[in-house]
Protein backbone atom coordinates (compact mmCIF):
# COMPACT_ATOMS: atom_id res chain seq x y z
CA UNK A 1 0.00 0.00 0.00
CA UNK A 2 2.56 2.58 0.17
CA UNK A 3 4.44 1.65 -2.66
CA UNK A 4 1.14 2.69 -4.51
CA UNK A 5 0.98 5.77 -1.71
CA UNK A 6 4.58 6.81 -3.04
CA UNK A 7 3.27 5.80 -7.06
CA UNK A 8 0.70 8.61 -6.86
CA UNK A 9 2.81 11.22 -5.09
CA UNK A 10 5.44 11.14 -7.71
CA UNK A 11 2.66 10.67 -10.62
CA UNK A 12 -0.66 12.02 -9.72
CA UNK A 13 -2.58 10.95 -12.81
CA UNK A 14 -0.96 7.72 -13.28
CA UNK A 15 -4.51 5.98 -13.54
CA UNK A 16 -3.31 2.17 -13.09
CA UNK A 17 -1.68 3.35 -9.64
CA UNK A 18 -4.99 4.60 -8.40
CA UNK A 19 -6.63 1.46 -9.49
CA UNK A 20 -3.80 -0.59 -7.73
CA UNK A 21 -3.89 1.24 -4.66
CA UNK A 22 -7.38 0.59 -4.56
CA UNK A 23 -7.60 -3.15 -5.23
CA UNK A 24 -5.00 -3.33 -2.08
CA UNK A 25 -7.34 -1.62 -0.12
CA UNK A 26 -10.25 -3.29 -0.91
CA UNK A 27 -8.44 -6.57 -0.37
CA UNK A 28 -8.37 -5.42 3.17
CA UNK A 29 -11.68 -4.66 3.54
CA UNK A 30 -10.95 -0.97 3.58
CA UNK A 31 -13.84 -0.35 1.61
CA UNK A 32 -14.20 3.50 1.84
CA UNK A 33 -10.79 4.25 0.75
CA UNK A 34 -10.82 1.72 -2.00
CA UNK A 35 -13.91 3.83 -3.59
CA UNK A 36 -11.98 7.31 -3.20
CA UNK A 37 -8.57 5.96 -5.00
CA UNK A 38 -11.12 3.99 -7.96
CA UNK A 39 -12.70 7.20 -8.27
CA UNK A 40 -9.69 8.98 -8.43
CA UNK A 41 -8.14 6.84 -11.03
CA UNK A 42 -11.71 6.93 -13.09
CA UNK A 43 -11.39 10.57 -12.91
CA UNK A 44 -8.29 9.84 -15.46
CA UNK A 45 -9.40 6.81 -17.28
CA UNK A 46 -12.93 7.10 -17.47
CA UNK A 47 -13.35 4.09 -19.53
CA UNK A 48 -11.93 1.55 -17.14
CA UNK A 49 -14.35 -1.41 -16.97
CA UNK A 50 -11.94 -2.79 -14.35
CA UNK A 51 -12.34 0.42 -11.93
CA UNK A 52 -15.85 0.71 -11.98
CA UNK A 53 -16.28 -3.04 -11.78
CA UNK A 54 -14.03 -2.59 -8.60
CA UNK A 55 -16.00 0.75 -7.55
CA UNK A 56 -19.04 -1.41 -7.95
CA UNK A 57 -18.10 -4.48 -5.63
CA UNK A 58 -16.47 -2.09 -2.71
CA UNK A 59 -19.92 0.24 -2.80
CA UNK A 60 -21.77 -2.66 -2.49
CA UNK A 61 -20.09 -4.22 0.21
CA UNK A 62 -20.32 -1.17 2.01
CA UNK A 63 -24.60 -1.45 0.91
CA UNK A 64 -23.99 1.85 -1.14
CA UNK A 65 -27.04 0.38 -3.14
CA UNK A 66 -27.54 3.46 -5.88
CA UNK A 67 -24.05 3.68 -6.03
CA UNK A 68 -23.03 0.22 -6.52
CA UNK A 69 -25.87 -0.14 -9.31
CA UNK A 70 -24.52 2.94 -11.23
CA UNK A 71 -21.13 1.59 -11.06
CA UNK A 72 -22.28 -2.14 -11.85
CA UNK A 73 -24.16 -0.88 -15.08
CA UNK A 74 -21.60 1.48 -16.13
CA UNK A 75 -19.16 -1.59 -15.87
CA UNK A 76 -21.20 -3.40 -18.21
CA UNK A 77 -21.94 -0.70 -20.46
CA UNK A 78 -18.59 -0.88 -21.45
CA UNK A 79 -18.48 -4.35 -22.46
CA UNK A 80 -14.60 -4.90 -22.38
CA UNK A 81 -13.96 -8.27 -23.55
CA UNK A 82 -11.06 -9.12 -21.22
CA UNK A 83 -13.49 -8.50 -18.60
CA UNK A 84 -16.17 -10.61 -20.11
CA UNK A 85 -16.29 -12.84 -17.53
CA UNK A 86 -17.35 -10.53 -14.60
CA UNK A 87 -20.61 -9.29 -16.46
CA UNK A 88 -22.99 -11.84 -15.67
CA UNK A 89 -21.88 -11.48 -11.96
CA UNK A 90 -22.29 -7.61 -12.49
CA UNK A 91 -25.72 -8.29 -14.15
CA UNK A 92 -26.64 -10.76 -11.00
CA UNK A 93 -25.61 -7.71 -8.89
CA UNK A 94 -27.30 -5.26 -10.66
CA UNK A 95 -31.06 -6.74 -10.41
CA UNK A 96 -30.32 -7.74 -6.99
CA UNK A 97 -29.85 -3.89 -5.99
CA UNK A 98 -32.67 -2.51 -8.41
CA UNK A 99 -34.89 -5.30 -6.47
CA UNK A 100 -33.72 -3.38 -3.27
CA UNK A 101 -34.40 0.06 -4.32
CA UNK A 102 -38.02 -0.93 -5.33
Amino acid sequence: IVCYGKAVAVDPRDARAWFNWGGSLRALGRHMEAIQCYAKSLSINPHSAGAFYSKAESEYALNLRREAAGSYRRFIELKLPGLANLIPHARERLQELEGRMK
